[in-house]
């Protein structure tokens, strides 16, 4: 029936049925094909370079993620030690003795 269309009638006919699909298809067995068949020296070198240029990036990410990580640590240390001081006893006692003697003087 499809062999009988001319020209424009081809156009009609449904997707389907034109072209036939078991005779443009060839067979094609996967198993046989070499994965390295058609990588050449010149591709795996531009794949090492892919590699090696995202291992130095990540690993320059990393770095920078340690050495923030402490910076912060180094703060909160830092806030706590103030804090414990500015709470301390010891320095109520010294504001209260240069209040003292501040409100002693008259100028």
């Amino acid at each position: 029936m499809i062999s009988q269309l001319q020209g424009s009638d081809r156009s009609r006919v449904p997707v389907a049925l034109w072209p036939p699909a078991a005779a443009s298809v060839p067979s094609v067995n996967v198993t046989e094909v070499d994965p390295d068949e058609g990588m050449d020296d010149r591709d795996r070198h531009a794949l090492l370079y892919i590699v090696v240029v995202l291992l130095f990036y990540s690993t320059g990410i990393v770095v920078a993620i340690v050495m923030y990580l402490k910076r912060e640590k180094a703060e909160i240390e830092e806030e706590k030690a103030y804090d414990d001081y500015a709470r301390s006893p010891a320095l109520a006692a010294y504001n209260s003795y240069s209040n003292n003697n501040i409100s002693g003087l008259h100028l």
